[in-house]
């Protein structure tokens, strides 16, 4: 449909100003409600609702969305946001594509949530660095999202493919350039 947006890019996240908060987050953050730990599409649509409104009714200005740390052994640099995944796509195939290409392990995937056809997913790695070196490592270009975090397009054996994102932005690549580097 041609009117639907992601909630998401009304809110902006305490720490990550071109971050994109979850639904769990922004209901915390600024409803003071938490979400069912069970997935459920209706609670999801009308937590939605009521967070819309919310920003509606105070004109836009709403505190920063504090994100919350899913899993308190890894922090977001030790993770990387997988999406577009084809519902024929499973987590072990996943840890495959990881350990095929990069030979590194990923430390847990979480469950895979689908919305029609593709679903997404948070891959956490023992340690920010073996978070960087398999997404260095796996075929594809890499390449800037629209919230200028890198991404890759990884394509799969069986056709089709999928994305990974890093969770946090690349601090080389959002520091200022030199008047030298300007002129170039």
């Amino acid at each position: 449909h041609h009117c639907n947006v992601d909630s998401a890019h009304l809110f902006v996240t305490k720490d990550d100003p071109f971050g994109s908060p979850s639904l769990k987050d922004i209901a915390s953050t600024v409803l003071d409600q938490a979400m069912p730990e069970i997935h459920d599409s209706v609670n999801d649509a009308l937590m939605t609702l009521r967070v819309v409104q919310y920003y509606i009714k105070n004109g836009g200005v709403v505190k920063p969305i504090i994100r919350s740390i899913r899993n308190k052994s890894t922090g977001l640099g030790s993770q990387l946001f997988c999406h577009r995944i084809p519902i024929i796509c499973k987590s072990d195939h996943l840890e495959t594509l990881f350990l095929k290409h990069s030979w590194i392990k990923p430390k847990e995937i979480d469950e895979i949530k689908h919305s029609g056809q593709y679903g997404n997913t948070l891959i956490s790695f023992a340690t920010m660095q073996h978070a960087n070196l398999a997404f260095m490592t796996l075929d594809g270009e890499e390449e800037l999202d629209k919230s200028g975090r890198s991404q890759k397009r990884v394509h799969l054996r069986g056709g089709g493919y999928i994305w990974v994102r890093k969770m946090f932005h690349d601090s080389k690549r959002n520091e200022p350039k030199s008047n030298h580097e300007m002129k170039k």
